[in-house]
């Protein structure tokens, strides 16, 4: 890998976005090029001062209700789902 690329694929590194091997290309240029790492450092201390500074909101009660009756309906429209896709495997076995 080659700065040009690994400049590239930093961010998404530092997110956590890319493919294990091409994570670890990336990771490998870092440890030998002090240019990327100082920006690998630069990016990553950026992301941590963002997620520091970044106000927090609660959202209110009943919004927060609002969005678990809607996950407790999806789960249970999915579980019939689940169901006939666990019998259709143990047939087909």
């Amino acid at each position: 890998m080659n700065c040009a690329s690994s400049q590239h694929s930093i961010e998404a590194y530092l997110d956590g976005e890319l493919a294990m091997s091409e994570s670890a290309e990336v990771r490998e240029h870092i440890d030998g090029c002090p240019s990327c790492a100082a920006t690998y450092r630069r990016l990553e201390q950026l992301r941590n001062d963002l997620r520091m500074q970044a106000p927090r909101y609660t959202a209110p009660a009943h919004l927060q209700q609002r969005i678990h009756v809607a996950l407790r309906k999806a789960a249970k429209s999915e579980e019939p789902r689940r169901r006939f896709k666990q019998i259709r495997v143990v047939i087909d076995d």
